[in-house]
């Protein structure tokens, strides 16, 4: 569901700044945006802010496209199914090109989504509507953790960088005690979907908790 009276709402509750509380919690409580946490993740272009928001809709999550110039040019993802309730869509966030026009789309980590594997979503910076996605293979290995985006491979093309800082890289079945590794997978480019996959080689280190895009 495209909501462009978003900006319409939270201009009439901050001209009616009088509202108590409960009026408030009625239009925005827990089952919508009350507890939405709008910015744990978020970029910009010089035209359109991108802000994730994990924490809509029962934790479902959403990812809000704005316009700077224009506030009633506003998108955001749909509410989804109640399967979807706390996957945390908008857990990260990041810019890269995916579907070869010259506007700039986002990656999305969704790190409970796919039964708990985890799962990055690709959408286009302008509608949010959805190009594709990637999904992890172990469960709570929190795949879309962190995502950044990068030319990994020099080949002008965007890559996805994808953080699962839970994955454990379990031993052979006579081994007597488990050895928890952290897993950071390199995306290369979405359409063609080859994986470059890059271990921790220490117990609980948590390899790809954290990423950050590379400029110049």
């Amino acid at each position: 569901r495209i909501q462009n009276s978003y900006s319409t709402k939270i201009s009439g509750i901050i001209a009616h700044s009088n509202c108590s509380h409960y009026q408030i919690l009625a239009a925005w409580g827990y089952h919508r945006q009350g507890y939405c946490q709008a910015g744990f993740a978020a970029a910009a272009t010089k035209e359109r802010l991108f802000i994730g928001t994990p924490g809509s809709y029962y934790w479902q999550g959403q990812t809000y496209s704005m316009n700077l110039l224009n506030r009633l040019d506003l998108f955001s993802t749909e509410e989804g199914p109640e399967s979807e309730d706390n996957t945390y869509l908008g857990y990260s966030l990041a810019l890269g090109h995916f579907n070869g026009d010259s506007y700039s789309d986002i990656a999305v980590g969704m790190p409970r989504g796919s039964n708990l594997t985890g799962k990055v979503i690709f959408l286009t910076g302008t509608t949010m509507e959805q190009l594709h996605n990637l999904t992890g293979n172990q469960v709570g290995a929190y795949f879309g953790h962190a995502v950044a985006v990068s030319d990994v491979n020099g080949d002008g093309l965007d890559d996805v960088i994808i953080g699962a800082p839970m994955h454990t890289d379990f031993p052979s079945p006579m081994a007597d005690t488990k050895l928890e590794e952290s897993m950071l997978c390199t995306k290369i480019r979405a359409q063609v979907r080859r994986w470059h996959i890059r271990d921790g080689k220490q117990s609980k280190n948590d390899l790809g908790f954290s990423l950050a895009n590379r400029w110049g």
